[in-house]
């Protein structure tokens, strides 16, 4: 469990957890490198406990499919939409992952429909029995 949370803090800039548990931000010694372009990952919360992602998914699986949602909206970018997006994702066992898009500022309906399109091509990952939730945090043209 402790590795699960150590690779997501060392991959990402903030990580909580919800549910039933109190917050614990962590720094890497050396401190957190910079995130430089026009997408940055401002926060990935996790809405499912951290016990449930244990039982039901592997770290390596989820970095690695987070690591896809944040390709798909870098690709998606466009100069000079402005804004902030905030994806929420669920990892069903035996389903097709659902994403639910919420969103403020200059961000076109073609770039929205773009990082739709570009998230619906990423190949779904399932969970052995429970779902698992969270959310990413983008800042978009910074």
């Amino acid at each position: 469990m402790r590795k699960l949370i150590v690779l997501i803090i060392l991959m990402f800039p903030f990580y909580s957890l919800a549910q039933n548990t109190s917050t614990h931000i962590h720094t890497p010694k050396g401190g957190l490198k910079p995130q430089t372009g026009p997408v940055i990952v401002k926060s990935i919360e996790l809405l499912t406990h951290e016990s449930v992602i244990d039982k039901n998914l592997t770290i390596k699986a989820l970095t690695g499919f987070i690591k896809e949602l944040e390709a798909a909206v870098k690709n998606s970018y466009k100069s000079p939409e402005q804004g902030e997006l905030l994806l929420q994702i669920e990892i069903k066992s035996s389903e097709r992952f659902a994403t639910t898009f919420k969103y403020q500022g200059n961000l076109s309906t073609e770039f929205l429909q773009k990082t739709y399109d570009n998230i619906a091509q990423i190949i779904s990952i399932n969970t052995k029995k429970e779902n698992i939730k969270f959310q990413v945090h983008y800042v978009i043209g910074v």
